[in-house]
């Protein structure tokens, strides 16, 4: 890789300078409960990456219907059956399958420009309703859903399944069954990624537009959020009758696009739902009936050179994104070679290696060694050299999206407590002389489990060179993606595995003791105390709930739980003939590419420019 020899060259020749610092701080107290709200602060922004990326103002040309996008997100589908995986999980069910909330459109860049949309972003003040008309909270264990009235299922009379619904009114019995099903057939989504205490006591329709969900209190919150705008709604009659939904022709949805055709990792084709709902809520065109093109096509290119010549050949219209694995370089060879092309600078993901906690014999149960491994990493170096500056030193234990940082909980390294600003910072010195008071003067193995990715792999080698300057020894265990998904998914690792650090999220499935993705197997009394207090007030306010998270995100910082790696900055680039898209990922929590339903294709700008 070009980055690594960058890398190797400059390696040979920078004269590291070794700090020594005082003595280790005791150690942190645990967050305390908030009792009112706060005006949060705001952090300054991230540092400005070297790629360009081209601010987008809202349209002021008038959209014209037709045409057809054509998106490639990074990796493969996983299935169709939502029963089994969130909307987010099945990235193209969420554009045929609606939830119950989702993010306004309105409040974003195309609007009022309150949420950039580039993540999940949980802000119950940001959402509006969708398959809701409206909903009530009466009291701490009661949820009240108002459904829109003359919402109807889309009807595709190619598809057995389509005709069996027919094209019917969404209901009240809709919901309450998807909710049941979800939190009660064996494997399905819900029941295995939520502990008992979160799930509903009962869930009813008291009429024809209205469902009574109550709850268990404590946790109104959290299963508001998981109901309202993490669960995609489908009716009862095609589980009914084939026992399950995996096969792509019994999808019944009612959102703007229903599945045409399927071809397994190739291609998904929707098309337009003729009948669907939703109006424009914002701009010149607001009232204008959705969606604007007749349909997307989904295409799944795993090779970074394909995808890349995909889009510099017109077939593509949009690349990258969250975890869409473009970098600087690529989006700046992509820029020159298809001028006009408009881009957007993400938050890249953080990786890092996650320190399995459940075992009181391993070294770094000692905060010593937990400060002295991250100590040893010099990531000014590898973000100026290994990424040519296109990354922030570590996106651990938030990142820097807009939304974490207009509620405070993102923050710049030097709003951080000293002890986690000392452990971020390249000190060799300090580092052994942590781990000889720890007991290990001359240091021990580690051994690391790790997907066998070539950038996965590459940071490792790095992270290896520099633990080897204070005495650990990592042992690098690579194993191809189904043998790391199975071991990450049942814990079966000895030791660490390096994987995505574990940044906050709102479902803190890092730290939750028996979530899929608290790998560390993290169970720490103070952080389940505020785990539950957020999920009391969470989707309810945004004031109370996200200072728990602002409170306690600092205590897990001051933990080290993790030794982060710098996170490369990612991007988004589209042609200059999609209009009505400003660099929006994720509206909401869950639905990915929700811009297909807002955006437009200029066409005769595309025949022009000669695609």
């Amino acid at each position: 890789m070009q980055r690594k020899t960058v890398w190797l060259i400059v390696i040979c020749v920078v004269v590291l300078s070794l700090v020594l610092a005082s003595c280790a701080p005791a150690a942190p107290t645990a967050p305390t409960v908030p009792t009112a709200p706060i005006t949060p602060t705001l952090p300054t922004a991230p540092t400005t990456p070297i790629a360009p990326a081209t601010p987008v103002a809202p349209s002021t040309e008038t959209p014209k219907y037709g045409g057809q996008l054509a998106i490639a997100p990074l990796g493969r589908w996983t299935g169709f059956d939502l029963l089994y995986r969130s909307v987010s999980g099945y990235y193209p069910i969420g554009q045929t399958n609606e939830t119950l909330l989702s993010g306004d459109w309105a409040k974003g860049p195309a609007g009022s420009n309150e949420n950039d949309w580039a993540t999940a972003s949980p802000i119950i003040s940001h959402m509006t309703g969708y398959l809701a008309e409206s909903w009530e909270l009466p009291d701490a264990e009661t949820i009240i859903i108002h459904l829109r009235k003359g919402i109807h299922w889309a009807l595709n009379p190619r598809f057995e399944a389509s005709r069996l619904v027919n094209g019917r009114e969404v209901v009240a019995n809709d919901i309450v069954y998807t909710i049941v099903k979800t939190y009660t057939a064996p494997g399905a989504y819900l029941l295995t990624r939520t502990m008992p205490e979160e799930r509903p006591v009962s869930t009813t329709a008291s009429d024809k537009y209205t469902v009574i969900i109550k709850t268990q209190k404590g946790f109104l919150g959290s299963l508001f959020q998981r109901v309202g705008s993490s669960t995609g709604y489908w009716p009862s009659e095609p589980r009914e009758k084939y026992g399950d939904m995996r096969d792509w022709k019994s999808t019944v949805g009612s959102g703007p696009f229903m599945i045409e055709d399927y071809v397994d990792a190739s291609t998904i084709t929707l098309i337009r739902n003729p009948n669907y709902w939703q109006k424009n809520p914002v701009g010149l065109d607001k009232g204008n009936q959705l969606p604007y093109v007749d349909g997307v096509k989904i295409f799944s290119i795993t090779d970074k050179s394909t995808r890349a010549a995909a889009f510099r050949t017109g077939k593509l219209d949009h690349l990258g994104g969250r975890s869409g694995g473009l970098v600087a370089e690529d989006v700046n060879n992509l820029v020159q070679s298809n001028p006009g092309s408009m881009t957007k600078a993400l938050a890249g993901a953080a990786f890092g290696i996650r320190l399995r906690m459940d075992r009181p014999e391993l070294p770094w149960n000692d905060i010593r060694v937990r400060r002295a491994l991250n100590m040893a990493l010099d990531r000014e170096t590898i973000v100026k050299d290994y990424y040519r500056g296109n990354a922030n030193l570590t996106n651990y234990p938030t990142t820097p999206y807009r939304m974490y940082v207009t509620l405070g909980v993102a923050k710049q390294l030097n709003e951080w407590p000293e002890v986690f600003q000392e452990a971020m910072k390249y000190q060799p010195e300090k580092a052994r002389q942590l781990l000889a008071e720890a007991g290990y003067p001359s240091g021990f193995k580690m051994e690391v489990i790790v997907e066998s990715v070539a950038d996965r792999i590459d940071e490792l080698s790095l992270i290896k060179d520099y633990l080897a300057k204070i005495g650990v020894a990592l042992d690098i265990q690579p194993k191809e993606s189904g043998v790391f998904a199975s071991i990450s998914q049942g814990k079966t690792h000895k030791e660490t595995i390096y994987t995505g650090a574990g940044a906050m999220h709102y479902y803190w499935e890092s730290w939750r003791p028996g979530a899929p993705a608290n790998v560390g197997m993290i169970n720490n009394p103070a952080v389940n105390k505020a785990i539950t207090e957020f999920s009391n007030y969470f989707f309810i306010s945004d004031d109370k709930a996200f200072r728990i998270m602002r409170e306690t995100v600092v205590y897990i910082a001051e933990q080290f739980w993790v030794v982060p790696f710098p996170s490369p900055h990612e991007y988004v680039i589209w042609q200059p003939w999609l209009k009505g898209f400003h660099g929006e990922y994720m509206s909401g929590t869950v639905n990915q590419f929700s811009f297909t339903t807002f955006a437009w294709v200029d066409q005769e700008l595309k025949k022009s420019l000669g695609f």
